[in-house]
Parts: C-alpha cells; sequence; structure tokens
C-alpha cells in the first residue's frame, strides 16, 4: 500500500511454485494493483520455467498491461496536449534466458503490443493498434560470484558493474503490426560497499528509437519506464524518477538518464529519538538526472528512510535547475 503526492496505489502478490527432484522449477507469480488516483487497474500475469537451472535457463510467458500512452509525435509542453488521443496498452510476452558464461546471460524473446484508443472520435484515430517486436539482451557482470541452492544457480555480489544491452525491432505485416523500427537500450549498474553498512548505487541507461522516417509509433522503453507501485525497501527503492509527469515516458524517441542512492544508517535520523531507531533499517539520498529531446534538463533529489515493513521518500524535482515539483511517498508491506 502506498500513499504520496502521486495518490493511493495498492498492489498484491502472489508467488506459486513446484519444484522437481532434477531442480527443475515451475514458477507462477501473478500481480495485481490499482491507482485509485486515476481509477486505473493494473495486473501482470508471468508463468516461469526453469528448465535448466544449473545454467540459468528459464522459459516466460508474461501477460500485462501498463500506463495508457500515445504515438511518438506529442510535445507535452505543447498547448494543445489536451487533443493527444491516448490508448490503452497489454503486453504479450514469450522470452528464454540462459546463461551462457558465468556472468553473461543472454535473453530472447518476443513481445506483442495491442494499443485500443480511448475515446477515439475522429475519423483519422484507428480505434486499435499493434506492434510484433522480437528482441534480444545480454546481460554482463565480470567475476560475478554465485552459489548453488541445491540445482539453482544464485548470484551474490561483485565488485564490478553489471552492463546490459538491449535491440529489438517491430516488423510489420506480422499479427497485424503496424509499426516499423529499431529499438537500441544500454545500461549499467552497481553497488559499491563504503564499508560495513554503507553502500552507493547507480544506474545509468540511454536509448534511442529509430528508422521510422515521417511515421508515427508508441514509444516503449523497458530502461525507462513510469512505476506506480511501491516495492519493499529491499528492493531498491530506487533508480526511477518519481514526480516525472507520464507523458514526457512517451514523448521523445532517445533518452540519458542516471540515478545515484547513497544508502546508511543513522545519517540524520541520530538527531531524533534513539526509539525511533527501532523502526528504521537506514537512510538513503537520492539523485536523478534526464535528457530527453522534449525535456533536455531534469533532475530529481529525494531523501528516505525505511525498513522491510515500511519506507517513505520525499523528491524535490528540478527543470532548468528551477524548482519544478515535490512529491511524497510512503509504503507499507502488509503481507509479505
Amino acid at each position: 500500500l502506498s500513499l504520496g503526492s502521486g495518490g493511493v496505489t495498492y498492489k498484491q502478490e502472489v508467488r506459486l511454485s513446484k519444484r522437481w527432484a532434477n531442480g527443475q522449477i515451475l514458477r507462477f507469480h501473478p500481480e495485481v494493483g490499482y491507482l485509485f488516483g486515476d481509477h486505473a487497474f493494473r495486473y501482470t500475469i508471468q508463468t516461469a520455467w526453469s528448465y535448466a537451472p544449473r545454467r540459468m535457463g528459464e522459459l516466460r510467458i508474461n501477460l500485462s498491461n501498463t500506463d495508457q500512452t500515445f504515438c511518438y509525435g506529442p510535445n507535452p509542453e505543447a498547448e494543445d496536449t489536451v487533443g493527444i488521443q491516448y490508448y490503452r496498452h497489454h503486453i504479450f510476452a514469450l522470452s528464454n534466458q540462459f546463461e551462457l558464461l558465468n556472468g553473461l546471460t543472454w535473453d530472447v524473446g518476443v513481445e506483442y503490443h495491442l494499443h485500443k484508443a480511448i475515446h477515439a472520435s475522429d475519423n483519422w484515430t484507428p480505434s486499435m493498434r499493434n506492434d510484433f517486436i522480437p528482441y534480444m539482451r545480454l546481460t554482463y557482470t565480470p567475476n560475478q560470484r554465485y552459489w548453488f541452492n541445491e540445482h539453482e544457480k544464485e548470484y551474490l555480489h561483485t565488485s564490478f558493474p553489471t552492463f546490459r544491452a538491449e535491440i529489438a525491432r517491430a516488423i510489420p505485416g506480422i499479427m497485424q503490426g503496424d509499426s516499423r523500427f529499431w529499438r537500441l537500450e544500454w545500461g549499467m549498474n552497481q553497488t559499491i560497499p563504503l564499508g560495513l553498512t554503507r553502500k552507493l548505487n547507480y544506474n545509468v541507461s540511454s536509448g534511442k528509437i529509430f528508422g521510422t522516417p515521417g511515421k508515427d509509433h508508441f514509444v516503449d522503453f523497458r530502461f525507462f519506464a513510469k512505476k506506480y507501485f511501491p516495492e519493499p525497501w529491499s528492493d531498491r527503492f530506487g533508480g526511477i524518477f518519481h514526480n516525472l509527469d507520464r507523458d514526457y515516458y512517451h514523448a521523445s524517441n532517445r533518452y540519458v538518464q542516471l540515478h545515484v542512492m547513497l544508502e546508511s544508517p543513522f545519517i540524520l535520523m541520530q538527531f531524533m529519538q534513539p526509539k525511533l531507531h527501532r523502526f528504521i533499517v537506514s537512510e538513503r539520498f537520492y539523485w536523478s538526472h534526464l535528457w530527453t529531446p522534449n525535456l533536455p534538463k531534469y533532475g530529481e533529489l529525494g531523501y528516505g528512510i525505511g525498513s522491510d515493513l515500511l519506507h517513505a521518500g520525499l523528491f524535490v524535482g528540478f527543470r532548468h535547475y528551477k524548482y519544478e515539483n515535490f512529491g511524497v511517498k510512503i509504503a507499507i508491506d502488509l503481507f509479505r
């Protein structure tokens, strides 16, 4: 459950699994959520079969919906944004992951995006737009340490960054696909220990959609996307923009983003009442910066406190180094 300047949100997860003697695992992980401010329902239903657990081989089927979107081209800063045609967005994905070498995983799959127009009243507005997008992603962490949980390989910490790159191609004419474009994204992230309890996390990524001269398309970046639902404190309550308006995620065909987070216990909390220390695991300071053609200078500064049960954050946004917005987020893990 999350309460903040963006409204109230609630997400419920269920995790079911079946394990065989040879180590193979079948996982079923549905998630449902509701955005009370937008009166919007979100769902993600993922089924994964770990057929080669010692090589992290996993076949996944995913069905989900996401934020309403529009075709690339409109400028959120323009005066006629009220005329933007929005679409509901549903996604079906089939993918396969496999570890080629220690620390190097290869992910290949195909996505089918179904866009259904909301209040399509004009004659030129199609009621449905579809995208058929095969993709391939490589993720590499040098000197990756690991262990085996029975037959299943699990990655541990490392002293090196994790690099990732993904290339995708929208192909028209297959399953009524309407778009033709290439999507390229890359990124790197790392957690740097600064002692026994302090950590510095950074995440940088960039992406571009190209190969569509004179034709509109939907901008659906994987590494740059709006997230509404809270995550537990242990899953890193950072690496995203908290106050950025949703339209900016779909308004540009390229981006560069940087997120930095410092985590340490009792930096400011040491000046508070000692009894509060029982409820707070650590504090975090956030700095995020974004560049897109429509928003060349946007940044956020934040401060958060939290534990595995509750976490809260304050975030201030700046455009062209001038104050833009202020956001608050409080999240509670009720049943974890």
